[in-house]
């Protein structure tokens, strides 16, 4: 807003400072001030100071901050409930060491300072310990404020961290994609009083409905394998690690991997369809198991030996459809490996199906210059041959 500055001197007789030092002085009790001509100050209120509904209210801040008088009855005001504070508390905010005289200033804004208490006027947006303590350091200067160093200090090894990331390195390892859902849902054993939305009012008490919406929002994978440490409340907290299969003919073989990378025997559970279902999965042949992490001993598990081709930072993408083949080799070795890695095209390669010795690769092919003619293809079905014979 635009003030003139004559409207500053005839309500605060005792101003002594010219036009530039009073919006200096405004711009240290927190509002954005500048000079627009001789006669003009444009004044923007900071964020937290709506407060200031005109020129009054501004001039009796700034008086309150500056101990000057102003014109009587300058502007009338009630009190609000008042506040419960210390000193202490004031001091712990703010790393200082007020007294009770820099708190008892907060009399010259309308504050009535009472006895661990402090109740603000009815204009003033003050309602916590923390806004006392703002209006404090603005009273005492915000040049008093002592900037402390972050410490150099390493923090102290937790040893439940610990525990958790060798749980999470070993199931990364193998191959399963950590996720994390939210702790509300729609239906538990603990009600929240004041819950962030109406249709999820519970704590969770198991896992896997989050797994399952991890499963819904990703419809495009016919195969998954997710999991998530998190804590669940039956009504007791716990901290939980829950597992979710999906697409797979055979579990048993996560279930054996599983197993090793955790240091005991799992077994998994088929999810009921209909609940499932309820939630807009996609996904088949789901399996789920849900552990306390207190008894798991993880280990170190070597990756099985993969196709994946290393992905570059950056990609130029081709709008041309790609080529699909599966090919199935039997007892594949690393000169196979990396002959499949060297045709020419192969954008993905991707492990789907194995039964005994043999193993089925999905192998993805494209050019980023026009779809692959029919003679590509033969020769590409050729090259494909020499492996599976």
């Amino acid at each position: 807003m635009k003030i003139k500055y004559q409207d500053f001197k005839d309500l605060l007789p005792e101003l002594q400072w010219d036009i530039d030092g009073l919006a200096e002085k405004l711009s240290l009790a927190g509002h954005e001030t500048e000079v627009a001509d001789k006669e003009h100050l444009n004044v923007t209120l900071t964020a937290n100071r709506h407060d200031c509904q005109d020129i009054r209210y501004l001039i009796f801040d700034l008086a309150g901050v500056y101990g000057l008088k102003t014109v009587p009855e300058l502007i009338s005001f009630k009190l609000k409930e008042p506040i419960d504070v210390t000193i202490e508390q004031i001091n712990h905010l703010l790393g200082l060491s007020i007294t009770d005289s820099d708190l008892r200033k907060l009399e010259q804004l309308g504050f009535e300072v009472g006895k661990n208490t402090v109740t603000p006027p009815s204009f003033r947006d003050v309602a916590t310990m923390a806004d006392v303590g703002e209006e404090v350091a603005r009273q005492i200067g915000y040049d008093q404020l002592i900037i402390q160093p972050l410490s150099k200090q390493v923090a102290p090894e937790s040893s439940e961290y610990k525990h958790l990331l060798k749980i999470k390195q070993a199931l990364a390892s193998i191959g399963l994609v950590e996720t994390a859902t939210s702790s509300f849902t729609k239906d538990g054993v603990i009600e929240v009083n004041d819950p962030f939305s109406r249709d999820e009012p519970y704590l969770r008490s198991n896992l896997l409905t989050g797994l399952l919406k991890t499963l819904a929002r990703n419809p495009y994978l016919k195969r998954a394998a997710f999991f998530e440490v998190g804590n669940v409340f039956t009504p007791a907290e716990s901290t939980k690690l829950g597992i979710i299969i999906a697409g797979y003919k055979d579990a048993d073989v996560w279930q054996g991997t599983i197993s090793r990378a955790l240091g005991q025997q799992v077994r998994f559970q088929d999810v009921d369809s209909a609940i499932a279902s309820q939630l807009d999965v996609k996904q088949g042949r789901l399996s789920f198991l849900e552990l306390s992490i207190d008894q798991l001993k993880p280990v170190a598990v070597e990756p099985p030996r993969s196709l994946e081709l290393p992905l570059p930072m950056f990609r130029a993408i081709s709008k041309f459809p790609p080529l699909v083949r599966d090919v199935t080799i039997e007892n594949p070795d690393d000169q196979i490996f990396e002959s499949l890695k060297a045709l020419e095209g192969l954008l993905l390669v991707e492990a789907v199906d194995k039964y005994q010795e043999r193993v089925t690769y999905r192998l993805i092919f494209q050019k980023m210059a026009g779809s692959y003619t029919e003679l590509e293809i033969q020769a590409i079905d050729a090259q494909l041959k020499k492996f599976s014979d």
